[in-house]
């Protein structure tokens, strides 16, 4: 009997105690959906992953209304911001933890997951961050030290442009742009005033004239009897740079590497080791395996933002003593910032080129009448198309659906889960304009996944 009496004892004790913590704060279930605005002028919405400077990381739950008080004459009710992590969920009060100082939108991985901090032992995160610190330390010696070495490496000189430069340039169909003039000049002057490797920026919006200058660079150490390497972050530019590039230099012996062992990737690498191949076009293929050259002289990076700390990794080991040229439109900001604190010599692009139109950015909504006018405009013009999915499960839905919108639309889909045979076909006839036999129907329309 009286350890039934101690039982219902110990249970009052329980529910005293949590009717005490529950005095103070009472919380409604319902969260709000709409976004809150936090660091930086960004908004985050339910379900999105955040990083708390003293926490770590979590996911924002949504924002409930908190009672204080609540057996209180002078309760009143708050607005709470509910963040979730590993081990507890955590409430931010505007005035006692304010959102807008603590938390930042968090970017996702490559793999898409996130592992949510335990944020009842912070210590764990401050070793994480004390981490991070020490590892953007290193790194930054890492890129002095390198900096420095290239900077003490002597490299022979390009001989000054002869007859055979000069034709080449003037064969150039177009109009150079003034911009681009100056960066004519500024590479020519870092290869054939300077002694030490080239390591030069080209920043340009898409369609400034970027791939001519590195066509030039190109042409002009082939002439010097070096090798040069085009490193694009995908085949479909891959592909692009190696027609074009084709038919510039029709006199270059340039090949198009992209992955494998087959029969055309190991002849590809023993004319690199002979020297026959003397421009080698292609993708992460030319940063694995036991790739050599005779005499590489000149990398140019192709959108460097693309490539991922493991590749930069691999292309500082290729690249010791050769000269580099990095092109992008959208530099990432480590390579801003070297530019800017001259590690890095920068040319910019900002004059484009005479007649070309300005690009029509049009963000809202969707809908389908829009899309379909702007297809049949493209259509109309003898244009191509493009949509981009996030997921290859949708590729057929929106296929179908562009299909009963646009009378005789031809459409080429691509995907990564496609063997290799396939997807180069598929692209091959995306970028011939191949899609229909058709002289009237001129749309290719490609479904591509990134």
């Amino acid at each position: 009997m009286l350890k039934g009496y101690g039982i219902l004892f110990l249970w009052c004790i329980i529910f005293i105690s949590y009717w005490k913590d529950q005095e103070s704060l009472l919380v409604e279930n319902a969260y709000s959906i709409k976004p809150i605005k936090i660091n930086c002028d960004r908004y985050i919405r339910p379900l999105d992953y955040v990083t708390s400077k003293k926490y770590g990381f979590g996911q924002y739950l949504g924002e409930r209304q908190v009672v204080i008080n609540p057996l209180d004459e002078k309760k009143y009710t708050t607005p709470a911001i509910v963040i979730r992590f590993a081990d507890t969920e955590i409430m931010y009060f505007e005035k006692l933890l304010p959102v807008t100082k603590d938390l930042y939108l968090k970017s996702s991985y490559e793999d898409g997951r996130t592992q949510l901090s335990t944020a009842l032992n912070t210590k764990v995160w401050e070793r994480k961050k004390a981490r991070v610190v020490k590892n953007c330390e290193d790194m930054s010696k890492e890129l002095a030290a390198m900096l420095a070495i290239r900077r003490s490496l002597y490299r022979i000189p390009s001989i000054p442009d002869n007859e055979q430069y000069k034709a080449f340039e003037q064969a150039f169909a177009y109009n150079p742009s003034p911009d681009q003039l100056t960066c004519f000049h500024d590479i020519a002057n870092d290869m054939i005033n300077r002694t030490h490797p080239m390591d030069r920026l080209i920043c340009g919006d898409v369609g400034f004239g970027k791939t001519e200058v590195a066509m030039r660079a190109i042409y002009r150490a082939v002439l010097n009897k070096k090798q040069a390497a085009v490193l694009a972050p995908t085949r479909i530019l891959a592909s692009q740079h190696f027609q074009t590039m084709t038919k510039r230099m029709p006199d270059v012996p340039i090949r198009l590497l992209q992955g494998g062992l087959g029969s055309d990737a190991l002849r590809i690498r023993e004319e690199l080791l002979s020297g026959e191949c003397r421009v080698v076009i292609g993708t992460h293929a030319l940063l694995f395996g036991d790739l050599q050259y005779q005499n590489l002289g000149l990398l140019v990076i192709d959108e460097e933002q693309r490539f991922g700390v493991d590749h930069k990794e691999k292309l500082k080991r290729l690249t010791t003593g050769v000269d580099i040229l990095t092109l992008s439109a959208t530099p990432i900001p480590r390579t801003m910032q070297m530019s800017l604190t001259e590690m890095k010599d920068c040319s910019s692009l900002q004059s484009p080129p005479v007649g070309r139109q300005e690009v029509k950015v049009h963000v809202g909504e969707e809908d389908d009448q829009l899309i379909k006018e702007a297809i049949e405009n493209e259509m109309k013009r003898g244009g191509q198309s493009f949509i981009v999915v996030p997921f290859i499960s949708m590729q057929e839905k929106i296929e179908k659906k562009l299909k009963s919108l646009i009378e005789g639309v031809k459409i080429i889909i691509v995907n990564g889960k496609q063997d290799t045979v396939t997807f180069d076909q598929n692209i091959k006839d995306f970028v011939n304009n191949q899609v229909t036999k058709s002289p009237s129907l001129s749309l290719s329309f490609c479904l591509l996944l990134i």
